[in-house]
């Protein structure tokens, strides 16, 4: 039909293209067609859907376009038409509005109402792994840990492995203090995704404050293999050598940490220990307050 053919053609254009070809313009020019070909449809719930459907492209190339608030009302339209218009198929085809609706909450921080429109869809569609992991983001972002946690374990129950579920969740059982399993989460990310960098350096974290420094060593070296500057990784590799009492190795490499990433808290409050130890109480107490 030419509305699918349009409507088509303008998901080429808002999503499907690589980044570089998207042409949000063009995309916008083809709904309208689209809508047009499919009004000359006798009613029908399938054509109250298509119509549903095209009102959420339109959004996802305001969304695109940074016009949010647009994205929003075309996505309330949308869902509210369909329920209106073809109630029989509703619970069917709502999935992809309603998430769409939520992620636009959760760029927007309205956390109460993506969560409503995750929990929503959880119960039409509740074998979806991808909810689950959205919903455990905002909880963990909100600091709600045990509920973000509870929302992970579904993730990964549901769905074929994959290493964001594995990362999020240790950085919660971190939050929650329970390192040997946050381990566990990232070993099984690094059997995944065996270059992920925050995965090491995480890990290495949790092997240095358990005395495991061997492992943490292993660790530390491995991600300053993957990328010689940065900071964190410069940061764990300092306190190592602050454990074998090796200050100036440490001191470099918190200065080193310092120059990659002069943003980075921790490198400043380790490098006044260094200086604290070292009887610079002055610079010390310098750099506490950059820390701060």
């Amino acid at each position: 039909l030419p509305s699918h053919a349009t409507y088509a053609m303008a998901m080429l254009h808002a999503r499907y293209y690589d980044a570089a070809r998207r042409d949000y313009d063009a995309a916008r020019a083809c709904i309208g067609p689209s809508q047009a070909f499919n009004d000359r449809l006798p009613a029908s719930e399938t054509s109250a859907v298509n119509h549903a459907f095209l009102m959420n492209t339109m959004a996802l190339v305001e969304m695109r376009k940074k016009h949010e608030a647009a994205a929003l009302d075309l996505l309330d339209e949308a869902l509210a038409y369909m329920r209106r218009e073809a109630p029989g198929r509703y619970l069917l085809e709502c999935g992809i509005l309603l998430h769409n609706r939520a992620r636009l909450h959760i760029a927007g921080r309205r956390i109460a109402e993506a969560i409503d429109d995750l929990t929503a869809l959880l119960e039409v569609e509740p074998w979806n792994c991808a909810v689950y992991f959205d919903r455990g983001l905002v909880q963990q972002r909100a600091g709600c840990y045990d509920a973000a946690l509870e929302n992970y374990d579904s993730a990964i129950r549901w769905s074929p492995p994959y290493w964001e579920a594995h990362f999020n969740r240790a950085q919660v059982l971190t939050a929650l203090g329970r390192a040997e399993e946050a381990v566990a989460d990232y070993d099984r990310v690094l059997v995944l995704h065996p270059r992920h960098l925050e995965t090491l350096i995480n890990r290495g974290r949790l092997h240095f404050a358990a005395d495991r420094f061997d492992a943490a060593e292993d660790d530390a070296a491995e991600a300053l293999r993957l990328d010689a500057a940065n900071a964190r990784a410069l940061c764990l590799r300092g306190l190592l050598a602050m454990a074998r009492k090796e200050i100036d190795a440490a001191d470099r490499d918190f200065c080193a940490a310092i120059a990659a990433d002069p943003g980075l808290a921790d490198a400043w409050a380790n490098r006044a220990t260094v200086h604290f130890k070292t009887g610079r109480f002055a610079a010390a107490l310098a750099d506490i307050d950059r820390a701060l």
